[in-house]
């Protein structure tokens, strides 16, 4: 089946659930689409518009989301499509593989997902935005993947931030990023993001919506993070 049609399918589903088949995003001009399903070397082929993986599109007037490219046996595949109930919004990102997973893509998805808990058993009501992600780049080298993490496709710069506010907007504040001041407070709602790259087929990412309690995260998606072999 081709990303168009697999997109399909997953946003019936969310219609049929309820998803309100919109979404709000704090970016005057852009538009998302209905979100991201990329597969194999598309992973890799970012349109730069945001600081995550765009997939292509279907043509150059929104590359963003699914495109007419066949899904193959042994590809990574990313599903990041929000969704909007009575108001409010849902992020989350699953990475799948539709057959076997190579080793590489199995150790970049551990070691992704390590640094995911890191990071949520560290936060705590207070700790400031760019500690945040100071805590999730530190991990990361401690774990020898510096070089893969939060990276896109051929950009050597990192992702400069983990994470975003969820709520009436699909991207509000906080904002954790590198330079974010901004103290996360109890109450706040916000995502988990996670990326990593190690050449044109091997990206693998987890984006969880998280609540900020007072002794720490609760995660608030509940699919299993692991990767999904299909």
């Amino acid at each position: 089946m081709s990303e168009l049609e697999l997109t399909s399918q997953i946003e019936d589903a969310h219609r049929m659930a309820g998803h309100e088949g919109q979404c709000f995003i704090r970016k005057f001009d852009q538009f998302l689409g209905r979100g991201i399903v990329a597969s194999g070397e598309n992973l890799s082929n970012i349109s730069g518009h945001i600081q995550s993986i765009t997939g292509i599109g279907l043509s150059h007037s929104l590359p963003h989301g699914a495109s007419l490219k066949k899904i193959k046996i042994g590809e990574m595949i990313v599903v990041d499509i929000p969704t909007q109930y009575h108001g409010y919004h849902c992020d989350q990102s699953r990475t799948y593989v539709l057959g076997k997973s190579s080793e590489g893509c199995k150790s970049l998805y551990q070691g992704m997902k390590e640094i995911a808990d890191h990071v949520i058993k560290v936060l705590r009501p207070g700790i400031r935005c760019d500690y945040a992600y100071e805590v999730a780049i530190s991990f990361a080298a401690k774990l020898n993947m510096d070089p893969f993490f939060m990276r896109l496709g051929v950009i050597r710069k990192k992702v400069f931030l983990i994470g975003h506010g969820v709520g009436l907007e699909l991207n509000e504040p906080p904002i954790l990023s590198q330079n974010s001041k901004e103290t996360i407070e109890e109450g706040m709602i916000f995502t988990l993001e996670l990326e990593m790259t190690d050449g044109p087929k091997e990206v693998v990412k987890l984006e969880d919506t998280v609540l900020m309690t007072s002794e720490g995260i609760e995660l608030l998606t509940f699919t299993p993070r692991d990767l999904h072999e299909v």
